[in-house]
């Protein structure tokens, strides 16, 4: 009898389409044997327009629905704090897996004994599903980036991945299993942790499903091990089917018959969970019509990422109006990717643009500051965006040009950028709190608060009297 994992990842704000999502759960039940694990692993409560209003608890009908063996935390599933994260592990079907996430080094635990540190509430190094012909171990690890990228989740201890990951390993390969698997929320890694890729190479398991980067992926290590990653959203899951061998859990034990990648399109979206997801949209007030917007408003993923597009420049100038600013800025993935804004747009499709809780900021920011900003607008000093991901802008005007990858010209409302002058900045709060994407802001810069992102682009939609056009805001050269 074949042993199938069927792998879910990253579903995000997927919960703002329930048709989506419905068909995910049909498509996942018609790949559903009585030797199948189902297998999430990670950011899969939030973000989203929905998840901000129930605080990620909208994935909890889901879970329950579909009843998958395990999950690992990704860095948006603490989106809401660590007291929500920890609600999530206790309050849903599956196995939550974590085997370098500790809970943050007490007065016992100095830097030079971490053993006194507890696994992060709820969680297990690893877990043993039963299927009606195998025993699988599954060993989670999250991302070793996670309290850098989500800065609610910063006073946590993130351990390399690879040691506790092997020391798991080894743990469930004693408890008679007859495969080991490993679901890792790391994609392409960070600067001090091996990718998911690098984990199939390494690691002595039967197949490695992964998640944290948004492009599908489904690869092989060197001896054949199977790497899968869905990609982000309800579309697509990864189904590896492995023969296992003599009761060996070593992966070279074990003959990969197929890896596979499928679209969950086609499939008649389950009633029960769309019903669910809709009728919590209502509650929270998400259906209401802000505006009727015609022509359509592109919110495709070329468009979120890559000045200069109309949701950028709407989404910037919201910002810039709310903050009095000079100028407002955001990266790319800071704007959603969803269908394009068009006829009667609602609350739902707003909040969903920008479904994060951070708050818009007010920064004031040296010239010779802004300057330096204006070099990383450009996200080719982020290993894992693509070279043509842009942030967008307002108040700005910029020429990037894209062989030398590099900014030849800025100004403010067409005015050279001038060093000795301070420039009032409006943006995400979580980019000054992420020291990552933009080094050169900081906590001191901030002079003023704001409101939610969400609720800044909502009401500048309902009150401006037109919508922002292109502008050329942000000219490439040589722009394939």
């Amino acid at each position: 009898m074949t042993l199938r994992l069927v792998h879910y990842s990253d579903l995000e704000i997927a919960y703002d389409d329930p048709a989506a999502v419905g068909r995910l759960v049909t498509a996942i039940a018609a790949e559903r044997t009585a030797d199948t694990v189902v297998i999430g692993t990670g950011d899969n409560t939030a973000p989203g327009a929905l998840a901000l209003a129930r605080d990620g608890q909208q994935a909890y009908p889901f879970f329950e629905h579909l009843d998958p063996a395990v999950d690992v935390l990704g860095n948006h599933d603490f989106d809401f704090g660590v007291f929500r994260a920890r609600k999530h592990v206790s309050e849903t079907p599956q196995a939550w897996l974590g085997a370098n996430l500790y809970e943050a080094p007490s007065d016992a635990a100095s830097e030079k004994d971490s053993s006194a540190c507890e696994q992060f509430g709820g969680l297990s190094p690893w877990t043993v599903v039963e299927t009606d012909c195998y025993r699988v171990g599954i060993v989670g690890v999250v991302h070793p980036e996670t309290d850098l990228m989500n800065p609610r989740a910063a006073d946590l201890d993130v351990r390399p991945v690879i040691p506790a990951a092997r020391e798991s390993i080894a743990a469930v390969q004693k408890q008679n299993v007859d495969v080991t698997v490993l679901a890792s929320h790391v994609g392409s890694g960070g600067q001090d942790g091996p990718s998911g890729r690098e984990l199939a190479d390494q690691l002595d398991v039967a197949a490695v499903l992964d998640g944290h980067d948004h492009e599908p992926t489904v690869d092989r290590a060197a001896d054949g091990t199977p790497y899968a990653r869905p990609g982000k959203g309800a579309g697509t899951i990864t189904v590896v089917a492995l023969d296992p061998g003599s009761g060996d859990a070593a992966a070279s034990d074990s003959t990969v018959a197929t890896v596979e990648r499928l679209s969950t399109d086609g499939y008649d979206p389950e009633p029960v969970i769309v019903n669910v997801l809709t009728e919590q949209a209502e509650s929270a007030g998400l259906t209401e019509v802000v505006r009727t917007v015609s022509p359509p408003i592109d919110c495709a993923p070329r468009a979120v990422d890559a000045a200069e597009s109309r949701v950028g420049n709407l989404v910037t100038d919201a910002f810039r109006a709310e903050a009095a600013a000079d100028m407002a800025f955001i990266a790319p993935e800071g704007i959603r990717a969803q269908p394009a804004l068009a006829g009667d747009v609602t609350l739902w499709d707003l909040h969903a643009l920008v479904p994060f809780g951070g708050d818009l900021v007010s920064l004031s920011v040296s010239g010779a500051e802004v300057k330096s900003l204006v070099e990383l607008l450009a996200f080719d000093h982020v290993d894992a965006a693509p070279d043509w991901t842009f942030s967008h802008v307002s108040g700005l005007q910029l020429t990037y040009d894209e062989t030398t990858q590099t900014v030849i010209e800025a100004t403010v409302d067409g005015e050279p950028i001038d060093p000795d002058r301070t420039y009032r900045i409006g943006t995400s709060q979580y980019y000054v709190d992420n020291e990552m994407l933009f080094p050169v802001l900081s906590a001191d810069d901030i002079v003023d608060r704001h409101r939610p992102q969400y609720e800044v682009i909502a009401d500048y939609v309902r009150q401006v009297p037109e919508l922002p056009q292109l502008e050329g805001r942000v000219q490439w050269i040589n722009d394939s």
